[in-house]
This record gives C-alpha cells, structure tokens and sequence, in this order.
C-alpha cells in the first residue's frame, strides 16, 4: 500500500506508543563505531573525523542524501541472492522497511527537511522492483527527489523486455523507467522553487534532453540553496527507441543546461550549489572537450559539493575536475547507509549513517566544510571598478549598430523579404536585407536579457509561432517578439530563444530558418549565428579585465587582449574557459 506524507503523520500520531517503543529500539548512538556487522564493510574515506571529536549539530537546515535502494538487491558477491529474482523480493521488503524506520526516527529527531535519492533505484528497471521500491521508500516521513542510475535507464538498454505488457522491445525497460521519470519530474515541477529541467519535446515522438533537473530552497538558517540532479553522469547519452510504443527519447550530456542552470542561479542569490548525480566513475569516460566544459563549470560558479552512489560504500574524495569540491559518496540504503546533509549560511555538514541490529548508528562525522565564496560580481563598462575587481565587456556596446547573422554551420545568412518570410542565404556584405540590428527590451528576475531583433530593411521585427514558423512582422510588443540572447560561447556566436515560444532559431541547409523545440546545445552549429560587422567580420568576443588601481575606471580598457597600468586582460568568454565573474 502507498502512504503520502499526510497519512504517515497520522499514522505516527496514532502509534506514538509504539513509536516510542520503537524509538528506544532504534534508539541513535550518535559514537563512531567502525566494527560494523554483516557483509557491507565501509572503505576507509580519504579523511573523517575521530570518534572521540564529534561534534553536536549547529542550527541549519538537514535533508537526506541517500542512494542505491536498488530493488532487490541484497548485497554483492557469491552467495549473494538473485536481485532479479522475485524470491529476493519480500526479503528485500522486509530489510529496507526496517531502513525506512530508522530513517524516520532520523527524520524526527533532527527535522529533516526532504530526501534526494541519487539513482539506482531499481536493480533492472522492471516493473515489479520499482514497485517494490514505492511500497518501501514511499513510507519515508518527507518527500523524496529522485535520480536514476545504471541500473535504471543504462544497463538494460537493449536488454530487457516486458512480456507481461506485450512489450517486446529489448528497450521495454529502460523506456518504462524513463516514462516514470517524467511522471516524478511533472510532479515535482509543480512543488519545488524555481523548478528547471533539461527536456524538450522536440517532435511527436521524440524527447529530447538529460532529464536533469533542478530547485532552490531558501530558509534564514542557510540563505538560498541551489540543488541539481543530473542523474547518471553529466556526459551520459544514449538514444532509446520502442517500437511497440509512440515515443522515443534521446538522452543527451547535460553540459550546457548545467552552465545556463548554475548560471541563473548564482545570479538569483544562490548561497549554496550542491550537484547530484550517480556515478563518479563515468566522468572518466567523458572526451576530453567534455571534461573541459565541466572543469569550466564548476571553476566558474563554485560548487559547495557534490553527491554520488553507486559504489555503495560511504566516502568522501575529491576529483580532479572539481577542483577543491569535496565529493561524497553516500552507501547503499540497501545495506542500510543514509547520510544527512546539513546546511548553514557559510559552511555545511555530512553525517554518514547505518541502520543494523535495529539501531541507527552514526559512523562518520565529515565535520564543518566551509562553502567556497560566490563568484564575484561583473562590472559594466562605465561603472566604478574597486581595484582588484572585474568588469565585462559588452557584446552589443551599440544599440544603434547594424549586424549581419550568419549561421556558424552553413556560413549562410539570415534574411528576410519585404513580405516577411525569413530564410538563409550566402552572405553578401551588400545586401541590405541581411541587415538586422539587437535592441535590448528587458531583463528577467534570472538576469536573461531579451532583446527585439529589427529587420534594419524595413523596420519589422523577428517574429515566430507554437508551430515554429518564423517571419517578420510589425512590432506588437508580444512574447513572441522578443529574444533571450544566449551568450557561452566564444567570439561573436550566440543563439537566440524566443520568450513566447521558447524555441531556439535555427536553420538547416536548405535554407529554411525555423523555431526548433530544443534543449541547450551550446555545440549545435546549426543553432549557433555569429554576430559580424557589414564587412563580415565578427564582432569582439566578451571580454573580461581586473581592475589595478583604484582610478582605473577613469581609463578606458585597452584593445583586444592587452594590458596596461590600469587594467589586467582576464580572458574571453568560452565554453571551455571559467569566467572571472559573472
């Protein structure tokens, strides 16, 4: 039977002498305690706390960080149980029940906020394990975020079907997994602040995107906290297909939603960062551009932690990657491990925990960790720059100028006639219905700007419908007419995304120019246009320079990448570099 939070509640008030039977009997020993019974022993983390340092919880605010429930799994190794065997399955009911009390005497005690629970849900992805799992998990006293992991949606690609549905195809399992995903992250949308999710449906039948996701929290206790869940890795992609069933899903890296995403979210105040997702290891089989996309990342926006599964055993470590990150690994629920992440304004805390011989024993105490300082403010040109401090160069310093929009793949430009209809061609610096100028309308409470895109011709502005078409029309001043200018990447190429629609312009070769349903795919050439000069040549690239001297804003920047006695070049803005501010 499936309980919600209302019906735990009651049930815990109309047992309270039971529960508190049940207290003293998972009473917390908050000691350290290494000689752990059973067959789940904890690897040595790369440094802990001794026993006899432990220290109280301070204010903040607590959630559960858990991973690998992995119906049916009860453990690894010869003479282990078939964890896909249905005969694995009430003991495995039986054991993680047990967690779940213990968890909730946590969640009691300590006034647990919510779970996440970092992939590996299933041991397969079959319908009767993910049963199981709500059956069990869903009993836990707060709500519950979910990532999925190997076991869910990679394993059992190609390799799973489900007969009893009349679902032939070898994806059965992992299309179900990801059917349920959807039906978690529609729910959660409608919960969590500031809810974004890397998906689109691109056509009918196909979805498209990581299916990361992530929320803010904001409590006095810990300022603004911005959580993500990028599931099984953030470089992980495969394409699922089903043919007894109406969609399919081509599961992309999330790369460039994460920067978009921990780019807002640093600018709407974020305090705290913390990344989720389930396999540390897969981050070694990224290419190389892929892992310097993410060193990028996390340099630029100062990541607090990062929470991983999958090895089942608790531990902390850093990855080269991540730079100063810690990461944690929380153990297996299935092997009773949780860990309770507490979080204050500048600094958090992880507890690791296990639930054995009906007790919740506390057996690493990872101590304070201090939150890295925010990524420091970007100034404009005109503004005052405290010495020591960074200003940005603007991409369209000139409102008044002419540009011309050539997409990055084809070289081809963008174009429009007096009708209105918008197409490509090549590019001929004399053609002036190739001119458009980008004039800045309005900025959004996540510091996106949008701009109205003017047909320099004829004076109509760049326009566009929910079926993506694209034309020009007389300026109304509706969201369909207005323009996010999506700036990552280097030199003068950006992409631009209707407000109305939320679709991304784009072209292919044969001219066409349409509204595409689209994820951020900060590579996709075809949605990539290089802003340029009538002469062709494109426009300055973004830069950045450290103020010296208290009178540099007096001076005025130095050309291209120079340097003089008032201000330090600090790079240009890329996808690979990590910006000195944002």
């Amino acid at each position: 039977m499936k309980y919600n939070r209302k019906e735990i509640l009651l049930i815990s008030l109309l047992f309270a002498t039971a529960f508190n039977s049940f207290a003293d009997e998972f009473k917390s020993r908050d000691t350290a305690s290494n000689s752990m019974t059973g067959v789940f022993p904890v690897r040595d983390p790369v440094f802990d706390i001794p026993s006899n340092d432990f220290k109280p919880w301070s204010i903040g605010v607590r959630y559960l960080i858990m991973a690998d429930p992995q119906a049916w799994r009860m453990g690894q190794g010869p003479g282990s149980p078939d964890p896909n065997s249905s005969k694995t399955a009430s003991q495995w009911e039986d054991f993680n029940r047990e967690v779940v009390l213990g968890i909730n005497s946590k969640i009691y005690d300590l006034n647990i906020k919510y779970g996440i629970i970092n992939g590996d849900i299933t041991e397969f992805g079959r319908d009767s394990q993910l049963k199981s799992y709500h059956t069990v998990y869903d009993r836990l006293a707060v709500p519950v975020m979910l990532g999925y992991g190997n076991h869910d949606y990679e394993r059992n690609v190609r390799d799973c079907t489900r007969p009893e549905y009349l679902d032939f195809s070898t994806n059965a399992c992992a299309y179900m997994m990801l059917g349920h995903l959807g039906s978690l992250t529609s729910n959660y949308s409608h919960k969590l602040k500031n809810f974004s999710i890397d998906s689109a449906r691109k056509e009918s039948d196909l979805l498209l995107g990581s299916q990361a996701y992530s929320w803010d929290e904001d409590s006095p206790e810990s300022g603004k906290v911005h959580f993500v869940q990028l599931h099984l890795a953030p470089t992980y992609s495969v394409y699922i297909n089903n043919s007894f069933a109406h969609l399919r899903y081509f599961i992309t890296d999330s790369l460039s939603w994460l920067r978009h995403d921990l780019d807002h979210a640093r600018l709407r105040g974020a305090n705290h960062i913390f990344v989720n997702f389930h396999a540390l290891e897969w981050i070694n089989e990224a290419t190389d551009y892929e892992k310097q996309v993410l060193k990028a990342i996390f340099d630029e926006y100062k990541v607090s932690a990062v929470f991983v599964g999958h090895t089942h055993y608790p531990a902390v470590t850093y990855h080269h990657l991540f730079g100063n990150v810690p990461v944690y690994t929380s153990g297996a629920l299935y092997a009773g491990y949780f860990d309770i992440l507490n979080v204050k304004k500048d600094s958090f805390q992880v507890q690791s925990y296990r639930v054995t011989d009906d007790k919740v024993t506390m057996i690493y105490d990872r101590g304070d960790f201090i939150k890295p300082a925010p990524p420091p403010k970007c100034y404009r040109p005109g503004e005052y720059v405290p010495a020591g401090h960074f200003v940005r160069t603007e991409l369209i310093p000139d409102e008044n100028q002419t540009f011309l929009l050539r997409q990055v793949k084809t070289s081809n430009a963008l174009d429009a006639n007096a009708e209105g209809d918008v197409y490509t061609n090549k590019l001929n610096t004399a053609n002036p219905y190739m001119r458009w100028k980008l004039q800045h309308m309005w900025t959004d409470s996540n510091n996106e700007k949008y701009y109205k895109i003017i047909h320099v011709k004829d004076n109509k502005v760049l326009d566009g419908d929910s079926k993506g078409n694209i034309y020009t029309r007389q300026w109304n001043g509706g969201a369909y007419q207005y323009w996010a200018l999506l700036k990552y990447s280097y030199g003068g190429i950006i992409q631009l995304r209707s407000l109305g629609t939320k679709r991304i312009l784009d072209a292919n070769a044969g001219r066409d120019v349409y509204g595409t349903n689209s994820t951020l795919k900060f590579t996709n050439n075809y949605q990539n246009w290089e802003l340029t000069d009538l002469q062709g040549n494109s426009v300055p690239a973004v830069r950045y320079f450290k103020a010296k001297r208290a009178d540099s804003s007096s001076n005025p920047l130095p050309n291209r990448d120079n340097s003089d006695q008032y201000w330090e070049y600090a790079g240009e803005k890329g996808i690979t570099k990590a910006a000195p501010c944002i």
